[in-house]
């Protein structure tokens, strides 16, 4: 796909880690592997741009605030979500991301 090829290239020619599970896709229509990315930095394009497929960028915080500051320093206007074992840490997120 002309727009998701060059992101993701550019995800690993900046040094972010790619998974893509073994899969076989149509051959007609518009389809893309399902691509997960680790050990990204906030400054990668991939972490920067918005990618119209099913791509994820995954962005290791030392704590709750750089977290909240990542989110909400994103241009766009997307989805977030929380994962934790606590209603307390979930709820005081919620509150303070623009998402």
């Amino acid at each position: 796909m002309e727009a998701v090829d060059p992101a993701v290239a550019a995800g690993e020619d900046e040094g972010a880690e790619i998974y893509q599970p073994p899969c076989v896709l149509p051959e007609k229509g518009y389809w893309f592997a399902p691509t997960v990315f680790t050990n990204v930095a906030q400054s990668y394009r991939i972490a920067q741009e918005e990618i119209f497929g099913p791509v994820i960028s995954i962005i290791r915080v030392p704590n709750i605030e750089r977290a909240i500051e990542i989110e909400n320093a994103n241009p766009y206007g997307n989805a977030s979500s929380v994962y934790t074992t606590s209603g307390e840490v979930a709820r005081r997120v919620m509150d303070r991301v623009d998402a």
